[in-house]
């Protein structure tokens, strides 16, 4: 479940979402938490303000289906109060498309399956993530990370995997962030996907890491186990709550600025 943690009902949440999908579908159930719907029981409250980044460079096209697709959703969740301020976005647009957004507190989603469309590969994460970085190292209020990893829309487990290690050694870079919160291998709940049901209708099993830490490369490992050994070097505004799941699950709010969920 969600649970709105840290969040002043005068600020709201600034939601900035990568990733390959809107999620933004409403789910007909309010009982099923899924993909599709996971965005959506924020609204109105806390979130007042949401961008999905799916592409990298280059404006995104008003016309493609997957756009289209987004701003349909999103006007079907029904008015509140604010109006929702919803846009489809490159990477480069965020930072000056949510200026007026400032003292919100920051949410940053990053569903890894953005590094497996539009030529996108794990090798673009340190570009990507130093841009949101840098963008959420100078905003004004709260931010909080989470990271998602959604076997079932990656070609293998050897790619889920690379991506994992690319991010993690871009965090281990990074001064700003307390130990994770490890919810990958532990945390399972019902993939409500097309992606999922293909599965189900063929009988067979969704891809999933859930259960199978005892495969997690050597080097993924010590990595993981290094930012559980880290402590932030400083105390921020901005220092991020990262989280990851092995599917496309309801992020938590994290409570305090100094910590973050993996």
């Amino acid at each position: 479940m969600i649970r709105h943690v840290g969040v002043e009902p005068d600020s709201g949440v600034c939601m900035v979402v990568l990733d390959a999908h809107t999620d933004t579908v409403k789910n007909d159930s309010p009982l099923v938490s899924g993909n599709h719907n996971w965005i959506c029981p924020l609204y109105p409250f806390p979130l007042k303000n949401l961008v999905w980044i799916h592409t990298i460079t280059g404006f995104p096209n008003s016309h493609s289906g997957k756009v289209r697709g987004f701003y349909l959703s999103v006007s079907e969740w029904g008015a509140g109060s604010p109006p929702l301020n919803a846009r489809a976005l490159n990477l480069d647009q965020v930072s000056h498309a949510l200026l007026s957004a400032a003292g919100q507190s920051l949410f940053i989603s990053i569903d890894l399956d953005f590094f497996c469309i539009e030529n996108n590969t794990p090798a673009d994460i340190p570009l990507v993530f130093d841009t949101l970085f840098d963008f959420a190292s100078r905003w004004q209020g709260k931010v909080i990370y989470a990271l998602a990893l959604s076997r079932p829309w990656l070609p293998n487990d050897e790619y889920a995997w690379e991506l994992l290690r690319q991010s993690l050694r871009w965090f281990s870079g990074k001064t700003e962030f307390a130990p994770p919160e490890t919810t990958l291998f532990t945390v399972q709940r019902e993939d409500t996907s097309a992606k999922a049901r293909a599965y189900r209708e063929m009988g067979l099993t969704i891809p999933s890491f859930y259960g199978r830490e005892n495969e997690m490369p050597d080097d993924i490992r010590d990595l993981l186990a290094k930012l559980k050994k880290s402590a932030p070097v400083r105390e921020s505004p901005t220092a991020p709550c990262l989280r990851s799941t092995s599917t496309l699950q309801s992020p938590r709010w994290c409570r305090g600025k100094s910590r973050r969920c993996l």
